[in-house]
């Protein structure tokens, strides 16, 4: 697990993220993300975190912002040598 400072800073991203927004959804969501105890559930909220920002913003921008979120979550390849696919595995 992140450390509290950690898991702070990642929250504070989140946040950020959708700096811009001013709606009961946006705010809920908000709601959420300073309400999670872990990286984990933090993982969950992106999907949330993207719909908020897709609908004020369009789904390119949410894509560009959850793409630096993104980077927060350890992820692994699956290991397999297919080419095509190029599923990533997260672990934590």
């Amino acid at each position: 697990p992140a450390p509290t400072t950690g898991l702070r800073k990642v929250k504070s991203e989140f946040n950020s993220a959708m700096w811009d927004l001013q709606s009961m959804r946006a705010n809920q969501v908000r709601a959420m993300i300073e309400q999670a105890r872990s990286l984990r559930e933090l993982w969950h909220l992106r999907a949330d975190v993207f719909r908020v920002i897709s609908v004020h913003r369009g789904q390119i921008e949410a894509q560009l912002r959850l793409d630096a979120l993104n980077s927060h979550f350890p992820v692994r390849s699956s290991g397999r040598s297919d080419e095509h696919r190029h599923s990533k595995v997260t672990t934590w």
